[in-house]
């Protein structure tokens, strides 16, 4: 008797997917602007510019962070309180 096993979930069986590409992290300090504290925040570069809003570590007020990259080098970060301060 023949008995058929299936791929397990997640395996290629040969097919030719494109992969997703790898995520560039890289690790910057910057200064709260409102305790002025340094603290260290994770980008990742390969999701191009991006604006998001992260506590800081030290005070935990919102942070607006703002990347500029080419996909794969920083260019800018700028870095303002969520409320405006």
């Amino acid at each position: 008797m023949h008995s058929a096993t299936a791929p397990a979930p997640g395996a290629c069986s040969g097919c030719n997917r494109e992969r997703a590409p790898a995520l560039l992290i890289q690790r910057e300090t910057i200064t709260c602007p409102c305790c002025w504290e340094s603290i260290e925040v994770s980008l990742d570069l390969s999701a191009g510019d991006q604006q998001y809003v992260e506590d800081c570590s030290v005070c935990c007020r919102p942070l607006v962070i703002t990347i500029r990259t080419d996909g794969e080098d920083l260019s800018a970060i700028e870095v303002s309180a969520e409320n405006g301060e």
